[in-house]
């Protein structure tokens, strides 16, 4: 039972069940190469979309449609999503092909049609951006440094919390970014920028 269907071996075709051969390179090839975030989306975007519609297929099983019913469903979540979602199942059909369960990669194709909704972020005006730094007063002195050093130098927010003062050169007026804070769960990582 895989999914709530139920799987039966046949013994004319050895390919293992999508859903199976997934888990497997999830645990032995992806999540310990990425970022927690990362991998957390990644079994995510398993769990919830991609194994709904091919989890108890054969590897050999998944189709063209299948793949495109995959990212017809995530459409309405923006083209990074989809892309993303594109990434894992190439990656995870490529894999099979590497271990020659597969002939080809269906996932490697331009035929697709991907959402075409696009998600994006305003940056401040300026004018927001100056009505902030002019009412910093009335923030505690912890809070007015990380605003002011994220509206003057842009730093994004892990990127302050792992800044050092020996990354801060006074003198040239750089800041050297080596380091960000990301969190793993609710623990704090000290790790490389993005």
């Amino acid at each position: 039972l895989v999914d709530n269907h139920f799987i039966q071996q046949k013994p004319d075709n050895p390919t293992p069940i999508f859903k199976v051969y997934a888990d497997k390179w999830y645990e032995l090839y992806h999540k310990s190469r990425v970022g927690y975030k990362t991998s957390k989306n990644t079994a995510s975007y398993l769990k919830n979309h991609i194994y709904p519609v091919v989890g108890h297929k054969h590897l050999d099983e998944v189709s063209h449609d299948d793949v495109q019913i995959i990212f017809d469903i995530m459409a309405s979540r923006g083209q990074s999503t989809v892309h993303n979602v594109h990434i894992i199942m190439n990656q995870i059909l490529g894999n099979a092909v590497e271990d020659g369960l597969l002939t080809r990669n269906i996932a490697h194709s331009n035929r697709y049609v991907k959402s075409k909704k696009v998600v994006t972020r305003q940056a401040l005006t300026r004018e927001a951006a100056m009505d902030i730094l002019n009412n910093l007063d009335k923030l505690e002195e912890r809070d007015r440094l990380f605003i002011a050093l994220a509206l003057h130098t842009g730093l994004r927010r892990g990127e302050i919390y792992a800044l050092q003062w020996d990354k801060v050169d006074l003198d040239n007026r750089m800041i050297h970014v080596r380091n960000a804070v990301k969190l793993a769960g609710n623990i704090p990582v000290i790790g490389p920028p993005k």
